[in-house]
């Protein structure tokens, strides 16, 4: 029985994925273990990531853990359109069908900066970005046979909904915690509406927190704002990546998941509906905000409306 322990790779024993192509983006920490744990099961990665050294040594890294592995990193800068459209050429050049797309890779509590359509860079990267590339990937999937989609989340969402009004904090003071949070509502939204339009390809699509993971992401967190996630997360106890991993890989290969709704899950199973932020001893749990499909379909249109490009699924 998995749990909030087990490993990706225990995630998927027993799985063989020989012969399909996984997408994941973020060639660091979670990321780099999910991709490590598709390709021992027989799948062929293509990892998306900023930083090429980063990617030369996640391949290394995976090929020395996966002798015979396919896996190959390829430029990706989720805040910047073109560079999410180059990405997304390359792996459709394939001519190949995506049977995974792991919407990983993100950044968290960045100084308040904005890309080059003037959205905040947290919503950019974490939510526009991601986005796009499934829109672009949407012919691959469907052309897979029962393709699974990922999207990364974090119990950070409970803090907030989208402010639609003012996402990228014109108006409003900027915290970038909360701005973190709010991007983290904004990538269940995303699988959300994914989910519902989807379905009617066999494609699944859900959501995952995959617990508190100390990775990379974090390195712009102040000492003050390291000492306030602390102390509201005191009961947590934390996960390496490959533990963070898990739920990744669960929400791709359990059959049980298959087309069903759009779920958000962590620790390896359903996460329970619940009324207000942290509601219980372990910060477990979605709040109805970040489920909600009125939202879910006024994310996509703000997409559309900030590409000014029809996001066809």
């Amino acid at each position: 029985m998995l749990n909030g322990r087990s490993t990706a790779l225990q995630a998927i024993a027993g799985h063989n994925l020989k012969g399909m192509l996984a997408v994941v983006t973020g060639s660091g920490g979670i990321g780099r273990q999910a991709a490590l744990a598709l390709a021992a099961a027989g799948a062929e990665v293509v990892l998306g990531g900023r930083r090429a050294a980063d990617l030369r040594q996640a391949e290394a890294e995976i090929g020395a853990a996966v002798p015979g592995a396919i896996v190959e990193g390829l430029p990706l800068d989720l805040e910047s359109p073109a560079s999410v459209e180059h990405f997304a050429q390359a792996v459709l050049g394939r001519e190949r069908p995506v049977s995974f797309l792991v919407a990983n890779a993100g950044v968290a509590a960045c100084p308040q900066s904005f890309n080059e359509l003037g959205v905040e860079r947290h919503f950019a990267t974490n939510v526009l970005g991601h986005a796009l590339l499934t829109a672009l990937l949407v012919p691959a999937l469907r052309a897979a046979s029962a393709a699974r989609i990922v999207c990364l989340t974090s119990s950070a969402h409970q803090f907030t909904p989208v402010v639609f009004d003012d996402i990228s904090f014109r108006h409003r003071l900027y915290d970038r915690l909360i701005a973190y949070a709010q991007s983290k509502t904004g990538c269940v939204l995303l699988a959300v509406h994914l989910g519902s339009q989807l379905a009617q390809y066999g494609i699944t699509v859900h959501a995952v927190h995959p617990g508190l993971v100390q990775t990379d992401i974090m390195r712009h967190l102040s000492d003050e704002d390291r000492l306030s996630i602390a102390t509201m997360q005191a009961g947590i106890q934390p996960k390496t990546a490959a533990q963070g991993a898990a739920t990744v890989i669960w929400a791709a290969v359990e059959p049980r998941l298959a087309g069903q709704p759009t779920r958000y899950l962590e620790d390896c199973s359903v996460a329970p509906l619940i009324d207000f932020p942290m509601g219980n001893d372990y910060g477990y749990g979605v709040m109805a905000h970040a489920l909600d499909f009125e939202a879910a379909a006024q994310l996509w249109a703000w997409a559309e409306g900030t590409l000014s490009r029809d996001l066809n699924l």
